[in-house]
């Protein structure tokens, strides 16, 4: 579309895990970018689709890729509050303190935006 989004974006975003799964058996970039530099993980983190997630990260998605503002899927699943989406990003190995461009961090975006579960875990985590 005009952001650059191809269908496996949309799936992604909306957590039609199937849908994503045929796309990438038939050839969908795992770590393809829209105009905002955000990768499908980017759209299942901030939407909290934890299967979709663990699906592309199956298929390689790099687990922290950064938009254009330095956002990782962390930070997004993080500010949004998805626990889920968070445990299987660390599971993977995504780097817990890292800071977009206005130096904000997973831990501070789930304080600014209230999500006390979220900042237990993160807590609990190393953050």
């Amino acid at each position: 579309d005009e952001n650059g989004q191809t269908p496996l974006f949309f799936a992604a975003r909306y957590g039609h895990t199937a849908v994503a799964k045929l796309l990438l058996h038939h050839g969908a970039e795992v770590d393809a970018k829209d105009r905002y530099y955000r990768t499908p993980l980017s759209w299942a983190s901030t939407w909290g689709h934890a299967t979709v997630a663990k699906l592309l990260l199956q298929c390689g998605a790099k687990v922290d890729a950064k938009d254009m503002f330095c956002r990782t899927p962390l930070l997004l699943a993080a500010k949004h509050g998805h626990a889920a989406v968070i445990e299987l990003l660390l599971h993977r190995g995504a780097k817990i303190d890292m800071k977009d461009k206005s130096g904000e961090t997973a831990l501070s975006c789930a304080a600014t935006e209230g999500h006390e579960g979220v900042i237990l875990l993160l807590l609990q985590r190393g953050a």
